[in-house]
């Protein structure tokens, strides 16, 4: 399941793999967090580049903009 908190911009949360604690992944400074353009493809690319059971972060009270 995927949680992503608009409010807060914090975190989608992962179901940990089997065994071992989350990896915590910050989106990259490469994607703006401001809203000033559409950062879907991007966001799509790093979030499939996470390994299973990790934890994404984005920047705190960071806005993605996502038209697609």
């Amino acid at each position: 399941m995927i949680v992503l908190s608009a409010l807060t911009g914090i975190a989608i949360a992962v179901p940990a793999t089997a065994g071992g604690a989350a990896t915590v992944v910050s989106a990259p400074a490469s994607i703006p967090s401001d809203c000033s353009r559409d950062v879907t493809a991007a966001l799509v690319s790093w979030i499939a580049s996470v390994p299973d059971g990790s934890t994404l972060q984005f920047a705190p009270q960071g806005c993605y903009r996502v038209d697609g």
